[in-house]
């Protein structure tokens, strides 16, 4: 077995046991307040998938104070609970009360489809 599929296996048996139901939120579009009145603006439309995801804190070394700011987290989930969603930067992860922003998507992909993911997501 490689170290691709050592590290997918570890993503999905990691999520099986440790995940916790949290959910993946997308912005769809927006809607405008009134057409004939542009500068009322428009309300942000958002969908919500409901998946399971191990966070884990980076580590010290890991944190450059560039990309990676102190606080930040990685998140692991698996594709199949996503369905045709795929996770992308500007997303929103919602934890409880916690709120994150996906800042970088790591695919882990053998063929063409993603079997799992890595998410650098910062609270906000």
């Amino acid at each position: 077995m490689g170290v691709f599929q050592n590290t997918v296996t570890a993503i999905q048996k990691s999520v099986d046991l440790l995940g916790r139901p949290t959910v993946l939120r997308k912005q769809t579009g927006t809607v405008a307040e009134d057409v004939a009145k542009p500068w009322l603006g428009s309300t942000e439309v958002f969908t919500d998938t409901t998946v399971a995801m191990v966070f884990e804190p980076f580590g010290f070394d890991e944190m450059d104070d560039t990309l990676v700011l102190s606080g930040d987290v990685k998140i692991y989930l698996g594709a199949e609970s996503l369905g045709t969603t795929q996770p992308e930067v500007g997303d929103i992860v919602v934890d409880d009360t916690q709120q994150w922003r996906v800042m970088r998507v790591k695919h882990f992909n053998p063929g063409v489809d993603s079997v799992a993911f890595e998410l650098h997501a910062r609270e906000f």
